[in-house]
């Protein structure tokens, strides 16, 4: 049998350095045979790309209220939101090419981390929903719950919502991902309702859920993605917890109105591509949960997320048609009526979500129906969900737990007089077991 040989280190450093003076020889003599144009073609274009690097990389546009508040005492505090945003490289060219490289990267964003404990809840129309725990909370002593409710065709099998639970649970939080009705480890539909924009109606209820079983000291921190985002907004609308149980909250790449937001998503040939890939997890979630003998030809047909919504949503949910859907859900106008701290994270590349000039819901206009607890962050890359920096890591992701962070030091604790809360109505069906992603889970979250 053959020795291993091993080489000191001072040996192998010294192999190595050789080797690369000879690349670097190679490529130096190489590009002595390239004619001038050609090298002054890479110069002109390396100098462009730096120059729109430099045009990218800036401090979010913060839009705050003009007087002193909750949410500028936060805001202020966190380093992330004062300084500059140093984007991924891919981020400069467009925001579309940002979101398809995080795609890419989803699969294997979650390698090495623990898996979660999920606990599967029964609601009182007989649907579930799943709780992914990244610690168990009956060992857990801890208090300050931040939730993470993950966008379409995401989970807590998606790498990225499980890479932003790991670093809520460093930064001291009792981190939890919301699997919606029909997704992730929610497992099957249970009843006739599936994951909509109407979700923000289950969500006291399994809230008053958690309350119970941390215990009374519990505060919430609610962090939403895309259209998870917008539930979020729609539940901190017409949620009954109260302020300080429900702490902070934060939204990312969150559609702001419905409507325009479905036909920025039908408007010109690019964004119908990137509309009809979009269905296309929804169509594979809904072949592996349905009856091959029960499938709705409309659904295998749709070409984009609309057609989806007026096949399978509108009808259970109780909505006229996707407008009435729309109308239904859109709180882009009832911040007014938001009673915690609430940090909007957007890119205006945003290749899905119109955070144009034309978005009927500019940041100033969000700020003015609740200045003293509503906040607006935009960079001006980011893609969609993206927001990739230098290092590859997610500087959206950053910004929510600086923000939790400083709003749990801000927000009083809850003390012995918060109203409990309700019997809830949802109540555990599973124990909670290790959970490991679904091959089913990651197709669907690519």
């Amino acid at each position: 049998m053959a020795r291993a040989v091993r080489i000191p280190l001072d040996d192998a450093l010294a192999i190595l350095a050789r080797v690369a003076c000879r690349v670097a020889d190679r490529v130096a003599d190489r590009a002595r045979t390239l004619p001038r144009r050609t090298v002054a073609a890479l110069a002109g274009g390396a100098a462009a790309y730096a120059l729109l690097y430099a045009r990218a990389a800036r401090r979010p546009r913060l839009t705050l209220g003009n007087e002193p508040s909750l949410v500028r005492s936060i805001v202020e505090e966190c380093a992330s939101l004062r300084a500059v945003y140093w984007p991924h490289p891919f981020h400069v060219l467009c925001g579309t090419l940002g979101t398809v490289y995080q795609g890419t990267r989803m699969p294997f964003a979650a390698a090495g981390l623990v898996v979660p404990f999920v606990e599967q809840i029964a609601l009182e129309d007989g649907g579930t929903v799943a709780l992914s725990w990244w610690r168990c909370p009956a060992a857990a002593r801890r208090t300050d719950v931040a939730v993470v409710l993950p966008g379409l065709n995401n989970s807590s099998e998606t790498g990225f919502v499980r890479a932003l639970l790991q670093r809520l649970d460093a930064a001291g939080f009792l981190a939890v991902c919301y699997d919606w009705r029909g997704v992730g480890a929610s497992g099957p539909l249970t009843s006739d309702r599936p994951y909509s924009a109407d979700a923000w109606r289950d969500l006291d209820d399994v809230f008053d859920h958690v309350r119970a079983e941390v215990g009374p000291r519990c505060r919430l921190f609610l962090a939403g993605q895309s259209l998870g985002g917008s539930i979020l907004t729609k539940f901190l609308a017409e949620t009954r917890t109260p302020y300080p149980v429900l702490a902070a909250a934060a939204s990312v790449s969150a559609p702001r109105a419905f409507a325009k937001a479905n036909a920025s998503l039908d408007s010109g040939v690019v964004n119908k591509i990137q509309n009809f890939c979009m269905t296309l997890p929804m169509k594979l979630g809904y072949a592996l949960q349905t009856d091959p003998r029960a499938y709705d030809a409309r659904v295998l047909r749709a070409t984009s997320i609309r057609d989806i919504e007026t096949a399978l949503i509108c009808g259970p949910w109780g909505h006229a048609d996707a407008d009435a859907y729309y109308r239904a859900n859109d709180a882009s106008e009832e911040l007014h009526r938001v009673g915690a701290p609430y940090l909007v994270l957007a890119a205006r590349d945003d290749n899905v979500i119109d955070f144009s000039d034309s978005n009927p819901c500019p940041d100033a206009s969000l700020v003015a129906q609740n200045p003293e607890l509503v906040a607006c962050a935009t960079t001006k890359v980011g893609g969609h969900l993206s927001y990739l920096d230098l290092r590859g890591a997610s500087w959206a992701d950053r910004v929510c737990v600086e923000f939790f962070a400083r709003a749990a030091a801000v927000v009083p604790p809850v003390d012995g007089d918060a109203p409990p809360p309700r019997r809830p109505s949802a109540t555990p069906k599973a124990p909670r077991v290790k959970k490991r992603p679904s091959v089913k889970g990651m197709l669907i979250g690519m």
